[in-house]
């Protein structure tokens, strides 16, 4: 019988591999550059950038700030460009992370996010929120990060990915901000998903006045199942409806009677199938009717429309909560008056406006991103000592400075805000799925790839332990509990084995 180990990293220890370049004491980053430490030769000069480059411990607060940049970059008092890039890509991030909390709890139904606020003496902070063993959710986090600080070379170099050692040689003043997420469900049928997006610059090295500043965007999300559902890897890869919800619920705008409202004045305010949308409009009627029948049949009418109502009541049950989750972009919408009264017009506009996922957020910008960011994917989560991939992909680019900074900037808005229909509709989809302990323990030993992946090769966790990260927001991508077996093959054919195929073959989804 294979040997089997359960690991289950103590709770603390919640982060993500991603950019969160926070504090350090100055004992536990000598053990990180102990070369670079050898080289300053303890001149008082290289006492004084050791000191500097020793992060200071982050400091909790009680409330979240309006902002963690400093004034100078404060767009309300900066009109430079790079500081207002900065300020409205914090803004930027920051909504997205309300976005996606709020989308994670209603999908959860009874979890709750924890909320640590931090700061850190020398410039910056950030939010990390954890929900854990929630009734969907085993482990989620979602993390924030905006900081400022000195890093040694050879972060530099992990920070741009190990090739470009000729440049910058001494210690880097550095502006880093992002937005950091994993999101590892219970159910085995309901897939892992991980996503970040992040803005960085760097200076002139202290001991190199006047070179230019540098800056790049990365970012990317990605999808990892245990087990393939073709239509659920397509949705998330290309365009499709939140699971056939094309929506729609009315509710009267109140101006007239219940019963005297047309189709025309019904307010948009739930979802259905088009198959349930039919038959909604069957009761309500999509023609005004004659004035003087209306009156003759008001008895009558009076007594249908409470029909209608039960019938909707009814119809809306089973769905509630995915309502709920699926309504967050178009209650935006909602609040800027983009859908206005009466969902009868809204309705052709909605239904022509497939919600965005990956190539979509893509195709908008540049056709070639999707396919240039999708094998990048590929080869980025890679798994050299498998030969194989963590997951099933999705996009992935770092070092993005080519195009133009505004148009980069929007592109980054544009991916971060469809992580939510490219994901939820897919966990509504599958939360509540049967499964078995087989299905279990697959689902745990795909996780063990999950955590060799992120501490042995992804390089936003290599950045943030050689900068003297916090440790609880670099970790917080691994899983509650993962599982290796010695040697385990699955059965040639089975499901499990068309997944192992997929990652160590990738495929066109579309």
């Amino acid at each position: 019988m294979p040997t089997t180990s359960i690991l289950s990293p103590p709770t603390s220890l919640f982060s993500h591999s991603s950019l969160n370049p926070t504090s350090s004491s100055s004992r536990s980053f000598k053990t990180l550059i102990p070369s670079f430490s050898q080289s300053i030769k303890h001149s008082k000069t290289s006492l004084s950038v050791r000191s500097t480059m020793a992060i200071e411990k982050e400091t909790p607060e009680k409330e979240r700030p309006d902002t963690f940049l400093r004034e100078a970059d404060d767009s309300s008092v900066s009109t430079s460009k790079s500081s207002t890039v900065r300020a409205r890509f914090e803004k930027m991030i920051r909504d997205a992370q309300d976005r996606v909390c709020e989308a994670i709890e209603v999908a959860d139904g009874r979890g709750k996010f924890k909320e640590d606020v931090w700061s850190r003496p020398g410039g910056g902070g950030g939010i990390s929120r954890v929900l854990q063993d929630g009734d969907v959710w085993e482990k989620a986090g979602v993390n924030v990060s905006v900081v400022y600080g000195l890093m040694p070379p050879e972060a530099y170099r992990a920070a741009k990915g190990g090739g470009d050692s000729a440049a910058k040689a001494g210690p880097i003043p550095f502006f880093a901000a992002g937005i950091s997420s994993v999101l590892h469900p219970k159910n085995p049928f309901a897939p892992t998903l991980h996503f970040n997006y992040r803005y960085f610059e760097t200076d002139a090295p202290k001991d190199t006045p006047g070179a230019p500043r540098q800056w790049w965007f990365g970012g990317g999300t990605d999808l990892t199942p245990a087990y393939i559902f073709e239509e659920d890897v397509k949705h998330f890869h290309t365009q499709g409806r939140f699971m056939g919800k094309d929506f729609l619920f009315f509710r009267c705008d109140g101006k007239r009677g219940k019963n005297e409202c047309t189709f025309e004045e019904w307010e948009a305010i739930e979802l259905f199938t088009l198959a349930e949308y039919d038959e909604f409009k069957r009761f309500l009627g999509e023609e005004e009717e004659n004035e003087e029948e209306r009156k003759e049949e008001e008895e009558e009418e009076d007594e249908k429309f409470a029909d209608k109502m039960n019938v909707l009541e009814s119809m809306l049950c089973e769905m509630i909560k995915l309502a709920k989750v699926i309504m967050l972009p178009v209650t935006e919408m909602m609040k800027t008056n983009t859908l206005g009264r009466g969902g009868g017009r809204a309705l052709t506009s909605l239904l022509a406006n497939d919600w965005k996922v990956q190539k979509n957020a893509c195709d908008k910008f540049d056709p070639s991103f999707y396919p240039r960011f999708k094998k990048w994917c590929d080869d980025y989560f890679y798994i050299k000592h498998r030969d194989e991939r963590r997951g099933l992909g999705g996009i992935f680019f770092d070092d993005l400075n080519d195009y133009d900074q505004e148009m980069l900037l929007s592109f980054a808005t544009e991916c971060a805000s469809s992580v939510v229909p490219a994901y939820i509709p897919i966990v509504e989809r599958r939360k509540n799925t049967p499964f078995t302990d087989g299905h279990k323990e697959w689902q745990q030993l795909r996780r063990g790839r999950y955590v060799e992946f992120n501490l042995v090769y992804d390089r936003g966790t290599t950045f943030g332990l050689k900068t003297g990260g916090r440790i609880e927001s670099i970790l917080v991508s691994l899983p509650l509990t993962a599982r290796w077996e010695y040697d385990h093959k699955p059965e040639e054919g089975s499901e499990e084995w068309k997944l192992l195929d997929a990652c160590i073959n990738p495929k066109e989804w579309i």
